[in-house]
């Protein structure tokens, strides 16, 4: 069986301007006629920190998805990292993107080699501790999982869903992506845990370009650029402050959230 020709594309030198991703006039409807993006046009720069916001189904995850190449049959151009997309292989995708979703993978193994996983360079205990010391899930690991070589039962039956999260975090920290999609990677943490972790995460990857989608809207609090989606499109473009005191869709979505994640 032929390999999949998105794999054997040549990777592109690291680009030297400062456009992480640029789409121009982006559409993509599904088999069945419904219209998921329409005419999607904007520019994330190079270490900007974008939070995306939108009821679900209408188009959030279809343009992540898109990034990373798991979507093929769009209209319009699609750039990452100043080349276009359709010329960017998957593996140079893997190498440079790293993706959190929101249903954590983990498996049967133990706590060091979940943490370890997909990490291409031989990792020192330090490393690891520091790195379940930012999930904020170390003391946890130490006391009640049996340290970093305590087992993991299959697809983390012996886990919350907060410490799959957390692990799959952990395993993030050992990454160094150009570009961070996190798909409510926090949506299982309380809010103590999730402020801690959100600091981490901004501290570790300062340089990095981040695009966050976040149920939970106080996630995106210290981000650069929220972006509404309504229907397929880009309705709202502001900072948490000024989009929270502004007539709109993302005031509508803060009206929903419950009062102990609104305060200002």
């Amino acid at each position: 069986e032929p390999l999949d020709a998105s794999f054997m594309a040549k990777p592109s030198p690291r680009e030297n301007g400062t456009d992480i991703v640029e789409v121009r006039d982006l559409s993509f409807n599904y088999k069945d006629g419904k219209n998921v993006l329409k005419g999607l046009n904007l520019t994330i720069k190079k270490g900007e920190k974008i939070g995306l916001v939108g009821a679900s189904g209408h188009g959030k995850s279809t343009f992540v998805k898109i990034l990373l190449r798991l979507i093929h049959a769009y209209e319009g151009e699609v750039a990452i990292f100043g080349k276009d997309l359709r010329e960017t292989s998957r593996g140079e995708i893997a190498d440079r993107v790293a993706y959190i979703p929101q249903k954590s993978y983990v498996f049967r193994g133990t706590i060091r080699e979940n943490i370890t996983y997909g990490c291409k360079r031989d990792v020192s205990t330090n490393e690891i501790t520091v790195a379940a010391q930012k999930a904020n899930i170390l003391e946890e690991i130490e006391t009640t999982l049996g340290g970093f070589e305590g087992l993991v039962a299959e697809s983390g039956n012996n886990l919350s869903g907060g410490q799959k999260q957390r692990l799959a975090l952990a395993r993030l920290m050992l990454a160094s992506p150009d570009l961070l999609i996190l798909d409510e990677a926090t949506s299982a943490l309380d809010n103590t845990n999730e402020a801690v972790v959100q600091s981490n995460i901004e501290q570790t990857f300062s340089d990095a370009t981040i695009i966050t989608i976040a149920h939970r809207l106080t996630t995106l609090r210290n981000v650069d650029r929220i972006l509404v989606f309504r229907e397929g499109c880009i309705v709202q473009e502001g900072t948490y402050q000024e989009l929270s005191q502004k007539e709109g869709a993302f005031k509508e979505f803060l009206k929903q959230q419950p009062s102990e994640q609104r305060e200002n």
